[in-house]
């Protein structure tokens, strides 16, 4: 079972507007929300996958039972804690015209020690049946920035894989932690490094940090350009096909989250891995709902993922 940890869950909103005008007015075209957050998306997929799945995370309100609702409609196993909070609401605005989408993410509500003492009781016992467990996104306030530091630690104390997909201090932090894939982006990565790194020295700094950490695999992802993932032996990158008719580009990277934990979970070959990511990913892009896919697109578009080694002095991915 693929245990998915999202901390910071969300009613995602999604308003399409005719053409966004900053400081006027904006008619909606077309609104639909959806339970969200990273780790809902990561949960969602990789149950469309044909996966079990366990979740785990803070939920509370109105928003918390359109979230229990979600889980239960999936057949997805309900570790999440309650909180007297209301969970936030992030919105997006697609813009019809040129397809752009401006994204507004609330923080999240406020956890008390007792509802942190009853998460950590709740992880626990979620981690008993997964053998795969993901940690994605931001978190509420009022809990631990080392939070992710401890969840690996904790994970690979139970003999669990675990991976990570989070920003800033939370990346800084959590990847300390030797998690068994993490997954930044570029920017992230500069974060990481200190500095944005030129398209010769990605390779070279995407495997000094994977053994810096003691990571089994150090994945980048590079948006429409697909991901680059090492495992020390193997530099793999993949592309999605050209000319795909793209509809939603939210929700793409944790598509392919919830695909890494499936290779990871059915012991995939890194090259495997990348193609199937990235094979998940597209799907996911194909689709209007944020955090889906169609087990027949994944299926189409896995041969025609582009999978290239990287050897010294090939690098086709220009950044």
């Amino acid at each position: 079972m693929i245990g998915a940890v999202n901390l910071n869950a969300a009613i995602d909103q999604l308003y399409v507007v005719e053409k966004l005008r900053t400081g006027g007015v904006n008619r909606i075209l077309e609104s639909r929300g959806a339970a969200g957050g990273k780790g809902m998306n990561v949960a969602r997929v990789a149950s469309l996958c044909g996966y079990a799945v366990a979740a785990a995370g803070f939920r509370g309100g109105a928003a918390g039972a359109v979230i229990e609702a979600e889980l239960a409609r999936l057949g997805i196993k309900d570790f999440y804690t309650e909180t007297k909070s209301e969970c936030r609401r992030c919105l997006n605005i697609k813009d019809a015209a040129d397809g752009s989408q401006t994204e507004f993410l609330e923080p999240g509500p406020q956890i008390s020690p007792e509802e942190l003492e009853r998460f950590w009781n709740d992880y626990d016992r979620m981690m008993v049946e997964c053998q795969v467990l993901t940690l994605s996104g931001s978190v509420p306030a009022g809990v631990p920035p080392d939070i992710y530091f401890q969840l690996i630690q904790k994970a690979k104390e139970a003999g669990r894989a675990v991976l990570l997909d989070t920003s800033g201090h939370l990346l800084r932090q959590g990847i300390q932690g030797g998690p068994t894939l993490a997954k930044p982006n570029l920017q992230e990565m500069a974060q990481l490094l200190g500095e944005l790194p030129s398209q010769q020295q990605l390779p070279r700094m995407l495997e000094q940090l994977r053994s810096s950490y003691g990571i089994q695999i150090m994945t980048m992802s590079l948006g429409a350009q697909g991901v680059l993932a090492t495992d020390g032996s193997h530099l793999f990158w993949g592309a999605p096909p050209q000319g795909l008719p793209v509809v939603n580009t939210v929700g793409c990277g944790d598509s392919m989250m919830a695909a890494f934990a499936i290779a990871i979970q059915e012991h995939f070959s890194l090259e495997e891995m990348v193609r199937y990511g990235v094979a998940v990913s597209a799907a996911n892009a194909l689709t209007r709902e944020t955090g889906s896919c169609s087990l027949e697109t994944v299926g189409k578009l896995l041969p025609q993922v582009r999978v290239e080694e990287i050897k010294e002095g090939n690098f086709p991915v220009q950044i």
